[in-house]
């Protein structure tokens, strides 16, 4: 023999509606534009690589590539350290849009403080005092999707650094 149960209506009704929300978990329109900008930013940037047969790289977990040019010869840059440095930042046509070398005046910054965009605190601290290296920053790691006055937003960006001094 079966039993019935008696469950009231608004029983029904509440597990109904609590499935239909579990089931239709959407992507947040802001997370689906970071991810097919950082799968775009990748791309773009690997086909550089390729295209300028450059082998000598290292890509971060968050997407950041560091090129040594030339080994430092002091202490490895840590978190809240004061680094003066030298760049040149140029898009990977090869433009340039911004040179502390143009003004004279090394760039002076506190390494974890959020002073600087993202891709300058993560690729300094895998650098050295003196130590000569590209970042190749992708938009997320930069100015993001609304960029700045002269830099659009979602633009993949190349630093050639220099770091002068670590305190």
């Amino acid at each position: 023999m079966f039993r019935t149960f008696k469950i009231p209506g608004f029983t029904i009704i509440y597990f109904l509606v609590l499935l239909s929300f579990l089931g239709c978990k959407s992507e947040d329109p802001y997370e689906k534009y970071n991810r097919q900008q950082r799968e775009a930013d990748d791309l773009y940037i690997q086909e550089y690589l390729t295209a300028n047969k450059i082998t000598n790289f290292t890509k971060t977990t968050t997407g950041l590539y560091y090129l040594p040019q030339q080994a430092g010869t002091g202490v490895k840059v840590q978190k809240g350290d004061l680094v003066k440095m030298h760049y040149i930042g140029k898009f990977l046509n090869g433009q340039k849009f911004e040179s502390s070398y143009d003004t004279g005046i090394p760039l002076t910054f506190t390494v974890g403080a959020g002073q600087v965009i993202k891709g300058w605190d993560e690729g300094a601290l895998l650098m050295s005092n003196q130590e000569k290296a590209t970042l190749i920053v992708p938009s997320h790691l930069a100015y993001g999707q609304y960029g700045t006055s002269t830099i659009p937003g979602g633009t993949v960006l190349v630093f050639d650094m220099t770091i002068l001094e670590v305190k």
